[in-house]
């Protein structure tokens, strides 16, 4: 089963490169070679988990990884993409039992608010109106402990991978960088723990 997911893997992971490589007619700042089997890797949990569970990964990596390919690109995602998270968001909101104490709803709105608030305040724009939407959508679907999971990932990767550009590379820390592809990382891992019952990390995150 998990070979099978592998070449899923691969097979939608080369057509989503081939797609906005092809679409944006630029450098690709992701090599084919390194890109597909990494991105394949990704959907190897997935023959873990029951059917329903399986699907819903299954359409959330694929939406993560055109979204994270495309900031690659063009440091912007498509409403539409945005437009299906909140679909995707929704369905995990009805269909999943939250644990107690998650907030959904409140985590949704809550996170909108003080990250908006956030971003107005600043005069140098650090966070785009995109990754707001998302990161408010991903607290609706997993709840607070688990947003928090994801962001931290998420942050930690970037900072992670902003020191390695900046030592080997001699890039500075203060240009653009893409962090959709950060936030897919941290919001597949906190959905896998999610919806495996802490299987990952989650005595971390939720220990109560």
């Amino acid at each position: 089963m998990s070979l099978i997911f592998f070449g899923i893997g691969c097979f939608f992971i080369f057509l989503i490169y081939t797609f906005f490589k092809y679409q944006f007619n630029t450098i690709p700042r992701l090599r084919i070679g390194f890109f597909i089997p990494l991105g394949a890797l990704s959907f190897l949990p997935l023959a873990s988990y029951p059917k329903s569970e399986a699907i819903f990964l299954f359409s959330l990596l694929t939406l993560l990884w055109m979204m994270s390919v495309m900031d690659c690109y063009t440091y912007t995602v498509y409403n539409l993409f945005l437009i299906v998270y909140a679909l995707l968001s929704l369905a995990s909101y009805l269909s999943f039992v939250q644990p107690p104490l998650s907030f959904p709803l409140e985590t949704c709105m809550g996170s909108f608010l003080l990250l908006s608030l956030y971003a107005y305040l600043r005069k140098v724009p650090t966070i785009g109106f995109g990754d707001i939407i998302f990161i408010s959508l991903t607290g609706l679907g997993v709840g607070l402990y688990y947003l928090a999971y994801g962001l931290l990932i998420a942050c930690l990767t970037a900072f992670l991978w902003l020191g390695i550009r900046y030592f080997y590379q001699g890039i500075s820390p203060l240009l653009p960088l893409p962090f959709f592809p950060f936030l897919s990382l941290g919001t597949y891992l906190a959905y896998l723990d999610y919806l495996g019952e802490n299987t990952l990390l989650g005595c971390l995150v939720y220990p109560f």
